[in-house]
């Protein structure tokens, strides 16, 4: 898998599927698209969701932010839908869909947000409670985030 999509409308798609009408809204319309999560990623999820304490589940309008670089926190959070963009000191660095975990950093580093990551969609996200991720589960997420080698959603 190359890129995933966050939203579909599919229930107005399936009344009017025909000709150029697309499951994203529109007639030709490209979807916004995050690359896909990581296998580690989803074993993380999986913990977070399923483990524990049950996660804090937060719902985001388009332009809302989820957390913002600066701001204290212990939490992991799993994106469970929209698509999300990455950034730090202003600057675009990178984007997050479904499935990606994020917020490891603050954990890991001074106890502040090194990011902010704002919603380009609709979404939702699950906050774990601290501790339900171990230091090293933190530290190999943290190294596979390369925010710096941004690519461009699609939409």
């Amino acid at each position: 898998m190359v890129q995933k999509s966050a939203l579909t409308r599919s229930k107005v798609w399936l009344r009017t599927v025909f000709g150029t009408h697309t499951p994203w809204g529109g007639q030709d319309q490209v979807p916004v698209v995050a690359p896909p999560e990581t296998e580690l990623e989803r074993a993380l999820s999986e913990q977070i969701m399923q483990r524990g304490k049950r996660p804090a589940i937060q719902n985001l309008r388009a332009g809302e932010f989820l957390f913002r670089q600066g701001e204290l926190g212990t939490s992991v959070a799993v994106i469970l839908d929209g698509n999300f963009e990455v950034q730090v000191n202003g600057k675009l660095v990178g984007y997050a869909g479904p499935g990606t975990v994020v917020g490891e950093r603050a954990s890991l580093e001074s106890g502040a947000r090194t990011a902010a990551l704002r919603a380009l969609t609709e979404g939702r996200a699950a906050q774990s409670a601290p501790g339900t991720l171990s230091a090293e589960q933190l530290s190999e997420l943290a190294q596979g985030h390369h925010r710096e080698q941004a690519t461009e959603p699609t939409g």
